[in-house]
């Protein structure tokens, strides 16, 4: 059974200095005990991927297994040599308020349908209405001439496992270049008639995030329209290595709030870099922010995620920052989580002040 490898970070320092160890010779994968969370205290989680090469990467949270206590969902969209493209995912149950546990289900693997991806998103939902959560998998396929496409796949009806009882047909949407630096997608009801959306976004080859929304998912999973075309939020990066999105009302005013992520390698440790913004029923913006910088969890990534979720029970939600680290040998999940996301009453930024900056 996989284990976790939870390290509590109290100084910048101390966070740099294990990023550079080579994750590869963590072969006892221990849980470690955290002491009560203080303001600024990280609890970062360290969990073995499926394999050594993805072409993006992506987390979710769901109480899949009904007890009260969040579980998540990592996945990748893995390229092994040889062999066919897979969307492969694996549940954490049961986690602490860091995203903690020693408790996975096996992993789940699934023809991707592509042979070539720019990235990949995943996100969890009920969009055939029966009380039981449906999960979307995502590959942004890159083709070898043409504009890149957005192709999903919907599980429905997850058991406590994380099995679906049946998968749908692949789906396809328009892409928003030709080249990409990951992608990732999002389940929320954007135009408000009660009926769920899928954002999907795409970091392009220039750093720029631009988005598409297939609008009101159907009982099988296809869209009933998109948007005309697709919108551009703000450049994150020129050398990006992850994207994530993720939406819910973090207000409370009925409305959605978005948080896009791209995931920037400088020349030394990566970061994270958010914007927020409130989804206008049409699928616009309104409240676009600059972005807002967070410690990153790795020098090489190959896709990231991030994922809305009130982990703590506070009552609040909080951010979970993911990235799939990529040394020699075999790639890591590495993730932490931001706790108590507020507005800025000036900037209007969402953001977490309890993980370092």
């Amino acid at each position: 059974m996989r284990k976790i490898i939870c390290y509590s970070f109290c100084s910048m320092a101390l966070l740099f200095a294990a990023c550079k160890k080579d994750a590869a010779t963590s072969a006892d994968k221990e849980e470690t005990k955290t002491k009560p969370r203080a303001r600024g205290e990280m609890v970062f989680n360290t969990v073995t991927a499926f394999g050594v090469e993805a072409q993006g990467a992506d987390i979710a949270v769901k109480d899949i297994n009904g007890n009260g206590i969040p579980d998540i969902f990592l996945m990748h969209h893995d390229a092994p040599t040889p062999g066919a493209n897979q969307f492969r995912y694996q549940v954490a149950y049961d986690v602490d308020m860091y995203g903690a546990t020693t408790n996975f289900s096996d992993v789940k693997s699934l023809w991707s349908g592509v042979s070539s991806a720019d990235g990949a998103g995943m996100s969890i939902g009920d969009i055939d209405k029966n009380g039981i959560p449906d999960i979307v998998l995502m590959s942004y396929d890159a083709p070898s001439s043409g504009p890149n496409v957005f192709k999903y796949i919907v599980g429905f009806n997850l058991n406590a496992s994380g099995n679906p009882a049946y998968w749908s047909n692949f789906y396809t949407i328009p892409g928003i270049s030709s080249r990409a630096m990951d992608a990732s997608a999002a389940l929320g009801d954007i135009d408000g008639n009660g009926t769920l959306d899928l954002l999907l976004a795409a970091c392009d080859a220039t750093g720029y995030i631009r988005y598409q929304v297939a609008f009101n998912l159907a009982a099988n999973g296809q869209a009933a329209t998109t948007l005309p075309n697709y919108v551009t939020v703000n450049h994150v990066a020129a050398n990006n290595q992850g994207l994530g999105v993720d939406v819910s009302d973090l207000n409370g005013d009925g409305r959605p709030e978005v948080i896009f992520m791209g995931y920037d390698n400088p020349s030394g440790l990566n970061s994270f870099r958010t914007f927020s913004a409130t989804f206008n029923t049409n699928g616009s913006l309104s409240n676009l922010t600059p972005f807002y910088q967070y410690t990153g969890v790795c020098y090489e990534a190959q896709g990231a995620g991030v994922a809305l979720a009130d982990i703590d029970n506070s009552g609040k939600k909080d951010i979970i920052f993911m990235a799939e680290d990529n040394p020699p040998g075999t790639n890591y999940f590495k993730y932490y989580v931001g706790f108590d996301l507020k507005e800025n009453r000036y900037t209007k930024v969402w953001m977490t002040e309890e993980v370092p900056r």
